[in-house]
């Protein structure tokens, strides 16, 4: 019963802070009056799916796929990401146009998006430096381990101009969240606790053992390997020489498993041996076994503090998706959006 008030609690205050978000962003944003004051040529109103014969014969200008409160969006720009995504995602000229069409709106849904954020980033006056720029290529470079940035970007088909754009973008974008929406992304330690805590079977790990094999096809080269082994060869030279697992290599290793994991008729063999005990030959429909248990481990929980900065990188990522996505429709909904529907279909 406590945890059922708990997770109601937890319901309410979700569904109060996602309408005092929404509250807030309204204001934030400005009304749809105070936006027609900068850009007066503009209808009244609009969205990115403008719809009424208000809009039809909207006169945009030459080579303009969508006005997003006065900013255009050009041809050109929506090509480039439509061109980015098609072969991101590994598509041929081919591909049905309904594909296209998915991707192509996807691709203008992304510059709206950014429209919008540049403009709140010059509101604000927020920028991106180049000290910051250089330390996320830094990091960048750290996670592919020094691999050459270059080569990695040219086989994903991007130019290194159009990859360090996306890196300024998404820096623009993390600070602007910050600003408007930092006080809502905050996780505390109580918060990963209890989720910790409601999720113990995440972080329990049943006992494991260890094991190495001998797997031969006919029975006659099972016995020599076994004498082998009786005479005091070392076990993983042995599967080396007979075994004709691909584990061979590895000496026949199998790593820690779980029960469960093999199939019961090796499982049954290999559980029942104590460490360090070699099996009699044990047949089985892949063929002829020998096995040894190299290794045990008793089941275990991970401590809340070994966890905790892995919980807490999790829920602050799920917080921040969430109220992302809250905050750019609503930013959206209260923009001024024109798409010129009938020229983005001629965009290739």
């Amino acid at each position: 019963m406590k945890r059922i008030c708990n997770n109601i609690s937890r319901w309410v205050l979700t569904v109060v802070t996602f309408f005092l978000i929404s509250c807030w962003l309204v204001m934030a944003c400005g009304s749809p009056q105070e936006t027609a004051e900068k850009s007066e040529d503009l209808p009244e109103n609009g969205s990115a799916e403008t719809h009424g014969d208000e809009f039809d014969n909207f006169p945009f200008p030459e080579g303009v796929v969508a006005i997003v409160n006065g900013h255009t969006i050009s041809d050109d720009d929506l090509a480039r990401r439509l061109h980015k995504s098609w072969q991101q995602a590994g598509l041929s000229d081919s591909e049905h146009e309904a594909t296209r069409d998915a991707l192509r709106k996807d691709a203008l849904e992304q510059l709206i998006e950014q429209a919008l954020i540049e403009q709140l980033a010059d509101q604000e006056n927020i920028e991106v430096s180049e000290e910051e720029l250089e330390r996320r290529i830094a990091e960048v470079r750290q996670e592919y381990q020094g691999q050459e940035i270059h080569t990695i970007i040219q086989n994903q088909g991007e130019s290194y101009d159009t990859w360090i754009q996306a890196q300024r973008d998404a820096l623009l974008l993390d600070k602007v969240v910050q600003i408007y929406l930092g006080s809502f992304l905050t996780v505390t330690e109580a918060d990963a606790r209890l989720y910790y805590e409601e999720h113990l079977e995440l972080y329990e790990h049943p006992a494991q053992i260890r094991a190495s094999q001998i797997l031969t096809y006919d029975k006659a080269t099972a016995r020599q390997a076994l004498k082998m082994l009786d005479k005091g060869g070392d076990f993983a030279e042995v599967a080396k020489i007979y075994s004709e697992s691909p584990d061979a290599e590895q000496g026949g290793d199998l790593g820690f498993f779980a029960p469960g994991v093999l199939p019961p008729e090796l499982e049954n063999a290999i559980f029942s041996l104590k460490m360090g005990e070699v099996s009699k030959i044990v047949k089985t429909p892949y063929g002829y076994h020998i096995f040894m248990l190299t290794g045990q481990r008793a089941s275990e929980r991970f401590d809340f503090e070994e966890v905790k900065a892995r919980i807490l990188t999790m829920m602050r990522q799920q917080k921040r998706i969430a109220s992302v996505d809250l905050w750019i429709s609503e930013l959206q909904k209260n923009a001024k959006i024109l798409v010129n529907y009938e020229r983005i279909q001629h965009i290739k």
